[in-house]
């Protein structure tokens, strides 16, 4: 859905939050029901 070729979904269960932005796009989030952060790496294709 966001573009990607290669992705790894981390399970945070209901506490995950995520954030994706780009500098030319709005930022997409997805917000949990803790502050619990996930990470992800992104490399250029």
């Amino acid at each position: 859905a966001l573009g990607c070729t290669r992705a790894l979904m981390l399970d945070g269960g209901i506490s995950a939050q995520l954030a994706v932005a780009d500098r030319h796009g709005p930022r997409r989030e997805w917000t949990g029901l803790r502050r619990v952060p996930l990470g992800l790496v992104a490399t250029r294709r």
